[in-house]
């Protein structure tokens, strides 16, 4: 049976327009950046990049990650599910900061240490660092838990949008298509191949820089 092409099949994929499986093509004149999770056109100075923003940038690793996890098999596991339930919140609430909250070796260390290695809320084998209130890496501010503890930790303080606040169809719609993303049979967009993404990212950034060099006021307002 003949295939209709579809609006998935033009997705932008970095300086063009392409279908999902075909290679980026050369080009003399792109047209401005276009981010590949939102279709968002925005200015780029210095250091090309893919994404207009972290959160978007986010968006695209979690749904490379489920895809990939349900492909292995993975997402049958408890763990697994947990683990994406709180990053997709995470996503639904703007991002989560991980490189504000990243904690030094040096101060991991004397964590673990203080804390003789164990969860200090169950007293099983700790692997977490956990920022007690805020991002502050103080030794007061910093505990040592276990992924359990933790998980449960951060689902106490995942709150759920209503149906009665203004925010709610904005954020159901965002919902629904990021679980299309992820479930869908066949990737959305380019960034969402758990298979293909890093070969594609090294074909598409090579075509930006490549766009930068032939004319170096290119993406300039």
């Amino acid at each position: 049976m003949k295939r209709t092409s579809t609006d998935n099949d033009r997705r932008s994929v970095g300086p063009k327009r392409q279908g999902l499986n075909a290679k980026v093509s050369r080009f003399d004149h792109p047209p401005p950046f276009i981010c590949l999770n939102c279709d968002q056109s925005f200015e780029v100075t210095g250091q090309v990049k893919l994404f207009c923003s972290e959160l978007c940038k986010e968006e695209a690793k979690f749904v490379r990650y489920f895809r990939r996890c349900s492909h292995d098999g993975r997402i049958n596991q408890a763990d697994v599910q947990e683990a994406l339930e709180i990053r997709f919140a995470h996503i639904m609430a703007g991002g989560y900061p991980a490189q504000e909250r990243q904690v030094p070796a040096s101060m991991r260390a004397k964590v673990i240490a203080r804390d003789k290695g164990v969860c200090r809320q169950c007293g099983e084998a700790g692997t977490t660092i956990d920022h007690i209130d805020g991002d502050a890496n103080e030794m007061e501010n910093l505990q040592l838990l276990c992924s359990g503890c933790h998980n449960a930790k951060t689902k106490l303080r995942i709150s759920e949008i209503t149906p009665n606040d203004e925010r709610y169809p904005a954020h159901s719609k965002k919902a629904k298509l990021l679980r299309f993303r992820c479930s869908a049979p066949r990737p959305v967009r380019p960034c969402d191949d758990n298979k293909l993404w890093p070969a594609r990212y090294r074909d598409i950034m090579a075509e930006w820089r490549k766009a930068r060099r032939n004319d170096p006021n290119f993406g300039d307002s």
